[in-house]
C-alpha cells in the first residue's frame, strides 16, 4: 500500500491511508480494491479535487482500484484510477500482461 499511498496522496494534495477490501497477488502482479481515507479515519475531504463534480453527480464510488508489480523488493504502481463506477480494470490483464485471476 505504501507504493500507492503517495501517487494517491499527491493526486488527492492530503495525506491518504487504505482501507483494503480486495487484495489478490499473483506471481508478481498484486492487484487490490481499496478506500482511501484520512490518516485519523475521516472520509478524504474530495471537495478541492478534480472529482468534486461527479460526487456531486452521482458518478464516484470513494475507492481506489490499482495494479502493482514487484520489480526486485519494491511493488511500483502500474496503473491505478481514483472513482471509478464501472469495472475500470477490465483489460488490465492484457495490456499490462498481469495473470487474469487477480482480477477475479
Amino acid at each position: 500500500m505504501d507504493a500507492l499511498r503517495f501517487p494517491v496522496s499527491t493526486e488527492l494534495k492530503q495525506k491518504v491511508i487504505f482501507v483494503v477490501t480486495r487484495l489478490k497477488v499473483q506471481k508478481s502482479y498484486a492487484f487490490t480494491i481499496a478506500q482511501p481515507q484520512q490518516p485519523n479515519g475521516k472520509r478524504v475531504d474530495y471537495s478541492q479535487t478534480e472529482y468534486a463534480r461527479a460526487i456531486k453527480e452521482g458518478a464516484f464510488d470513494d475507492q481506489v482500484v490499482a495494479l502493482l508489480k514487484k520489480r526486485g523488493k519494491q511493488w511500483r504502481v502500474l496503473t491505478y484510477n481514483i472513482g471509478a463506477t464501472d469495472v475500470v480494470w477490465e483489460g488490465w490483464d492484457k495490456k499490462y500482461g498481469a495473470p487474469a485471476a487477480i482480477f477475479k
